[in-house]
């Protein structure tokens, strides 16, 4: 074990003694501002706040979406489901190119779509029929489901 020296006590000691008086030093002037820097308030700005010019008028649908079909009356769960591509889409095997570039309009909601032996439909398999128009409903996830618009009419 090293003996402590008395040195290196006294300077621990003078350390302590600087810096307990070094709040006083800021109450003393050094560290002030104006009286009136907190009382003025926010200063108004000259640049304008942006304006959104475009205005989305359904959920999950982009301004460049093409719609492909449109239903108001009939919802997706009315839909007939295609087991084989839904299973195909969850493992990542079928997908939309893009993500509603392509959009369904039922019952009020956008779903994402694609078109079969074309190029906004990705199926490395060759499941889907040439020119039926499939939704697509939890795209990207373990849930994923594929539908058949049965009456479309596409290209």
């Amino acid at each position: 074990m090293v003996p402590i020296r008395m040195p290196v006590l006294g300077g621990c000691a003078l350390l302590l003694l600087a810096l307990a008086q070094t709040p006083a030093l800021a109450d003393e002037g050094l560290a002030t501002t104006s009286p009136q820097h907190y009382r003025e308030g926010p200063q108004p700005s000259l640049l304008p706040f942006p304006v959104k010019r475009m205005r989305q008028l359904r959920t999950r649908e982009l301004p460049s979406s093409i719609v492909l079909y449109r239903e108001p009356d009939r919802r997706i769960s009315e839909m007939r489901r295609d087991p084989l591509l839904s299973d195909q889409c969850r493992a990542g095997v079928l997908h939309q190119y893009r993500d509603r570039q392509f959009i369904v309009h039922l019952g009020g909601y956008s779903y994402g779509a694609g078109v079969g032996g074309h190029w906004s439909l990705v199926d490395r398999e060759g499941a889907a029929a040439p020119g039926r128009v499939y939704a697509f409903r939890h795209q990207n996830s373990g849930r994923c489901e594929v539908y058949r618009i049965e009456r479309a009419s596409a290209f």
